[in-house]
């Protein structure tokens, strides 16, 4: 509805002007500048109309204030002497058109969430199209999800539920679009034989035209006669692109007598159309004139009644008299009836009146501190169980051949016992033993995981490790919530982190002999955690079984 439909009706038997704009229906008190009622047209629910024969002419109109809230109804008696029928069946019958629009327009087009709505909201862990889409975009998460939930016992819910900022971020990302730009800034004309040419594709001429629709209008006016070609190599080259591209026009650019005179083109039709629309509305945020007729300032304090030194002594009565209503209303003590008057309580009220928020010093929070302890503490008895096994276990002369080995020189062998009393010799083997050392440390420096597995086995591993990382933080996650609902969910992650060791056994098994006994040392430390966890369920499965 480009145009609103008014009418004279009263309202709550005050007379005043009803008005149907495109979104709201409005109703203004006579004398007010501002509606008094205002219903959105999409929460009309029922229109009604008073009878040809009835003697006044009425509409109720039947809103709900918000979704789930009951209709209220709001009649509106027509009041235009000798013709407020004819006045209300118009209005009605507009009012009929406007509401019928609108609920054809919302069941045609039902209005898509946007990425606030869906940020703001859980739906992005039961987004399934969202989910396929990042398992798509993130090979490495679409193997932890192969491993954890198809071929695991971890459902899909408890898979996304820790992984719902990985959604979110993918779902922004995604909802981006590639802004405008300058187009013409992007195009620079090259000169090929004393001639202008430029490299105009129809995608940057369907860009300049849509970013500049001056120029297409220049382009309809003066292609014919001009050539394209020559159209573009003479644009380029005028004052006109300087000014569309934001530069600065110097005295010494050339004059395209054709093209230039388009430059003031777009104000000089701007001042006529704002020449030709000054009587029109202005919002009375923005109405200077009006602010000053409404709330005069010229006759200063005369019309504030509260501001006249005559009426102060009146003022001060009115204020006795409210204090001592409110000091009637204060606790009373000694099972009097007289009012305590709490002198502090009473500046302390006012203080917080007058009190600015953000000049006060903020108070410290008062929070708990929690000191959590090195991780690798978790593991400290184990390790020190199995440092002491491992010295006790191994022999000396194992330790020695090792020793020897790893650490191969360049000279096949050599006697210490001749280089006593040879001091260049012995310089000369310490800078052969300092040269092996750095070339030890280097190749274990740039060592990477990949250079000691088969491509084959260390994806397996890689899979089956990020596996049981998924299972363990899911494993803590439900284990310390302390929720007795997730019993029968942490008994089958408990099942599954037992079977850790068997998927290791089984890439060891699939490997070679050297190659078995990597695998089962860069998965030790997880098979450690694992059983950990598994050793605290038992724990408490055993003392669940003893308390029940």
């Amino acid at each position: 509805m480009s145009t609103s439909v008014s009418g004279s009706a009263s309202y709550k038997k005050k007379d005043g002007k009803v008005v149907l704009k495109e979104h709201t229906l409005e109703w203004t008190e006579v004398g007010s500048m501002q509606p008094a009622m205002s219903i959105v047209l999409s929460a009309i629910k029922n229109l009604q109309a008073s009878p040809a024969t009835a003697a006044s002419a009425s509409m109720r109109v039947f809103a709900a204030p918000s979704i789930n809230a009951e209709p209220v109804a709001h009649t509106f008696k027509f009041t235009l002497p000798n013709a407020a029928r004819q006045e209300m069946d118009m209005f009605v019958s507009a009012m009929q058109i406007a509401i019928t629009a609108k609920k054809s327009a919302a069941q045609k087009a039902p209005p898509k969430p946007s990425v606030n709505e869906i940020l703001a909201s859980q739906d992005v862990e039961t987004d399934a199209d969202l989910q396929e889409a990042l398992l798509k975009s993130n090979a490495e998460l679409a193997n932890t999800f192969r491993e954890a939930v198809i071929n695991g016992s971890v459902t899909p819910a408890q898979f996304w539920s820790s992984r719902t900022h990985l959604l979110r971020a993918f779902l922004v990302e995604r909802s981006q679009s590639k802004g405008p730009y300058n187009v013409l800034a992007t195009i620079r004309p090259k000169t090929v034989d004393n001639k202008i040419t430029v490299n105009m594709t129809r995608e940057k001429i369907r860009d300049v035209f849509t970013q500049h629709p001056l120029l297409r209008r220049i382009y309809d006016e003066t292609v014919p006669p001009l050539g394209e070609d020559e159209f573009w190599s003479r644009f380029f080259v005028s004052r006109l692109c300087k000014k569309l591209r934001g530069e600065r026009i110097l005295p010494s650019d050339p004059i395209d007598d054709q093209l230039d005179k388009y430059i003031n083109i777009e104000a000089d039709e701007a001042r006529k159309r704002a020449h030709e629309h000054e009587d029109e509305y202005v919002p009375n945020v923005i109405n200077l004139e009006g602010n000053e007729e409404h709330n005069s300032k010229r006759m200063g304090n005369a019309p504030d009644f509260t501001m006249r030194p005559s009426k102060t002594a009146v003022i001060n009565s009115i204020n006795s008299i409210s204090m001592g209503m409110l000091d009637s209303l204060a606790p009373k003590t000694n099972g009097t009836d007289k009012a305590v008057h709490n002198q502090d309580y009473e500046n302390e009220f006012y203080q917080q009146e007058i009190r600015l928020g953000d000049l006060q010093v903020e108070s410290e929070d008062a929070r708990i501190i929690l000191n959590i302890k090195d991780q690798r503490d978790f593991f400290e008895a184990d390790r020190e169980s199995g440092i002491k096994a491992t010295s006790d276990s191994v022999e000396p002369e194992k330790i020695v051949k090792y020793a020897q080995g790893a650490l191969p020189l360049r000279s096949s062998s050599f006697s210490l016992v001749t280089l006593l009393d040879n001091q260049a010799q012995v310089d000369s083997t310490a800078d052969t033993i300092r040269s092996d050392i750095m070339l030890q440390a280097h190749r274990q420096t740039n060592a990477t995981p990949k250079d000691a597995f088969t491509p084959t086995i260390y994806n397996q591993l890689v899979m089956s490790h990020s596996a049981s990382q998924e299972f363990l933080a899911l494993f803590w996650s439900n284990f310390l919530s302390g929720d007795f609902n997730k019993a029968k969910a942490l008994a089958k992650m408990a099942e599954s982190l037992r079977k850790t060791n068997e998927r290791v056994e089984a890439i060891a098994s699939k490997a070679s002999k050297e190659e078995s006994e990597k695998v089962r040392l860069a998965m030790r430390p997880t098979l450690a955690a694992v059983n950990k966890a598994l050793a605290e369920y038992d724990r408490a499965v055993k003392l669940a079984n003893t308390a029940g």
